[in-house]
């Protein structure tokens, strides 16, 4: 398809991304998904991309109205859609009134020319609306955002419509929306529904195309104590026996791997075969034992204190955990050192609550969001400075969506910082991202001494060596005025930014003093870097 033929009359400018997905839309027939990183702007490449095929319908003589259903996983996920759509007015050419929601008690009409839906009541309506829309012969769009969630066998049946032979299904497109598209159904469901990736942009693209923020990643390692050591270990070796028995018992189970492997061990905690469920559930409950050393583990609560207190007090921090007993412990922790300046987010919080706690963050009436699971996908937040990673999810997925929303784009916002804690020598992985998801991402290994309440940066301490013995020779008595300003950088990223920036910045007399200080202390550290 040329250039020409998708042409559009919007106005709002693309990133190169959205305009080459698009084109790639076209050529592949108008199916497929797109797999872009979270916060590269998948939104307004849908409804670019939804904009230039109603265009191209309309260029031809037989051309019919195109009706737009999205498909969404989460109910809080449609007014995000519908703000996106609304605020596009006079681009997209789509109007408040045109749109129409169809999720829990609210089920407007089908003909609205663009139809919201959550998942789970799409499966169980949306082949009789695209039936009804096609013998009006109508033209259809599904965008299935974060499609992902529709490759299960309940979810599959939002396509229904396909396995009918009597539908002409030639005016009926699709375009998949998702950071992780792979799932274990993808092959068998996602591609054949939806279509295949068409079209990939990954970290390391975007953040060369200045498209998300430039990231440091703190990969910060803990060590147990002695007795959390030894009850890991005992935990470890009674595992390492069930899983044997296990094997024996179920021998299939030897080609299931990662998440495959825990996912088909569930399965089997509810099968009849009572040897079988009674070692499965053996092997979670060890499992969930093992873990909770590892995630209520008090160091970290420490270790992440000492952090936050170092941060610039300006700094908007999203801090994730992976329990809620966690959540709220930290929570209560920092509100007691930060009075007023913190809000919890999770689950199992009344929903008035979580909306309550979530507006006063979005607003900047809190500046630290602690959060568990229930932020992972799909919520829209502002671009944050500052991201934490107390205990890291074993699900690649999670990993990549807490990525994308620290590193997120914002005016003026220059680099984003995120913070990864892990256990050594325990399941936790000492890494937070594969090094194909982290191209583009500078990566430094801490160590958290827990005796002397102190990281230890050996990059750091190498470039603040060099510096204290080039002043000693130089400026000996600049050493101790710069100290304070060199050590409350430690943790911070502004030394590892370009010596030119920094230089700049210290030199603008409209900050304060103190500030322009600091910053002078850094553009010296900065200059001896590598």
């Amino acid at each position: 398809m040329s250039k020409e033929m998708i042409s559009s009359k919007q106005n709002r400018k693309l990133y190169q991304w959205q305009e080459s997905c698009i084109r790639s839309w076209f050529s592949a027939g108008f199916h497929g998904i797109a797999k872009v990183v979270t916060g590269a702007g998948k939104t307004l490449m849908a409804l670019t991309a939804a904009s230039r095929l109603e265009e191209l319908l309309a260029s031809k003589a037989d051309a019919s109205q195109l009706r737009i259903k999205i498909i969404v996983p989460k109910a809080f996920m449609v007014s995000q859609w519908k703000a996106a759509i609304e605020n596009s007015i006079g681009n997209l050419g789509i109007f408040a009134g045109d749109i129409g929601v169809h999720y829990g008690a609210r089920k407007d009409s089908p003909n609205h020319r663009c139809m919201i839906y959550v998942v789970n009541s799409a499966r169980d309506c949306l082949t009789r609306h695209i039936i009804e829309d096609l013998h009006k012969g109508r033209s259809i769009l599904i965008i299935a955002d974060e499609c992902h969630h529709l490759s299960s066998n309940e979810n599959r049946r939002c396509f229904d419509y396909q396995n009918i032979k009597e539908l002409d299904l030639s005016h009926c497109y699709t375009l998949g929306l998702s950071a992780t598209p792979e799932t274990i159904n993808f092959d068998d469901v996602s591609s054949k529904t939806i279509g295949p990736v068409f079209f990939t942009y990954s970290f390391s693209q975007a953040i060369a195309d200045h498209v998300v923020n430039s990231c440091i990643l703190y990969q910060i390692a803990l060590e147990l104590d002695s007795d959390a050591r030894d009850k890991y270990e005992r935990l470890s070796f009674s595992l390492t026996k069930t899983t044997a028995k296990l094997l024996e018992a179920y021998p299939p189970l030897r080609k299931a791997s990662g998440e495959s492997f825990l996912n088909t061990i569930i399965k089997l905690a509810g099968t009849e075969d009572d040897e079988i469920a009674k070692l499965a559930n053996r092997f979670l409950h060890i499992s969930r034992e093992r873990m909770a050393i590892l995630v209520l583990n008090q160091d970290r609560i420490q270790a992440v204190m000492n952090l936050v207190s170092t941060l610039n007090r300006s700094n908007r921090i999203l801090i994730y955990t992976e329990r809620i007993e966690q959540c709220d412990k930290l929570s209560s922790t920092m509100n007691h050192f930060f009075p007023g300046q913190v809000s919890r987010y999770h689950s199992a919080m009344p929903a008035e609550a979580r909306t309550f706690n979530l507006n006063e963050f979005i607003t900047g009436r809190t500046r630290i969001l602690v959060c568990c699971r229930a932020l992972d996908e799909g919520l829209d937040i502002p671009s944050v400075d500052v991201g934490i990673i107390l205990s890291c999810t074993s699900q690649e997925r999670q990993r990549i969506q807490r990525l994308g929303r620290i590193i997120r784009r914002k005016e003026g916002k220059t680099i984003s910082a995120i913070y990864y804690f892990y256990f050594e020598q325990t399941i936790e992985r000492s890494t937070m991202i594969h090094e194909s998801d982290g191209e583009g991402i500078r990566e430094y290994f801490l160590t958290y001494d827990k005796a002397a309440d102190q990281f230890i940066f050996p990059e750091f301490e190498d470039a603040l060596y060099l510096l204290q013995s080039q002043l000693s020779k130089t400026h000996p008595d600049a050493i101790a005025t710069l100290q304070p300003y060199l050590e409350e950088g430690r943790l911070r990223p502004d030394w590892l930014l370009p010596p030119p920036m920094l230089k700049s910045t210290s030199e603008d007399q409209s900050i304060p003093l103190a500030s322009r200080n600091y910053l002078k202390a850094m553009y010296l550290l900065s200059s001896l870097r590598p």
